[in-house]
């Protein structure tokens, strides 16, 4: 009874050593999947300069983003103190051969006095993709704090996308942005 039982043994541990060969082998194989010319290689971020927005063009911006400005948040942004402005900060996917794959945009509008952010600020958030294959699978998580009567406004946001998705992405992307800004105009980003 003794050799059925080993041999039994023996086969189970030949096929699990066979399986897990296979599984490593699929595993290092993964990457050349992707044909070099769409593999994401780097992450490049930045930002692009800050513009002083016009209110009624900050108030319909708003009211685009579902954030319409109430009677008194018109009234507190029309005051000749109060300035707006907007901010988009990316992050561009490249390939091993410097090809743009997709590009994440987190952009920031706000008012402030230079002490106080004074209306309603909020982000809008989109993607795009110039590769065949990548895919924008939308923002995976978004939020943001303080804003109207603090002395900043912080948003961020996480976006997916995805190179050629079967049951799951060959290669996938999560690009994390995080934006504070001040009611002086002034900003920072990562």
């Amino acid at each position: 009874m003794v050799k059925p039982l080993f041999r039994k043994f023996a086969i189970i541990l030949v096929s699990g050593a066979f399986l897990a060969g296979a599984t490593a082998a699929t595993a290092s194989a993964e990457p050349a999947a992707v044909p070099a010319k769409y593999r994401l290689a780097t992450i490049e971020s930045g930002v692009t300069p800050k513009v002083k927005v016009n209110k009624r063009v900050y108030a319909a911006g708003a009211k685009r983003a579902g954030k319409a400005l109430t009677s008194a948040e018109k009234g507190t942004i029309s005051a000749a103190a109060v300035s707006c402005w907007s901010w988009d900060a990316w992050k561009t996917g490249k390939s091993l051969v410097g090809l743009t794959l997709w590009k994440s945009h987190h952009r920031v509008n706000w008012c402030g006095d230079g002490s106080w952010i004074r209306s309603h600020a909020y982000t809008e958030r989109w993607g795009e993709t110039f590769a065949p294959g990548w895919n924008d699978k939308g923002v995976e998580q978004q939020g943001s704090r303080y804003g109207v009567n603090w002395n900043q406004y912080n948003s961020w946001t996480q976006h997916k996308f995805c190179f050629v998705s079967y049951f799951s992405c060959v290669q996938e992307a999560h690009p994390y942005h995080n934006t504070t800004v001040w009611p002086n105009g002034a900003g920072q980003w990562n």
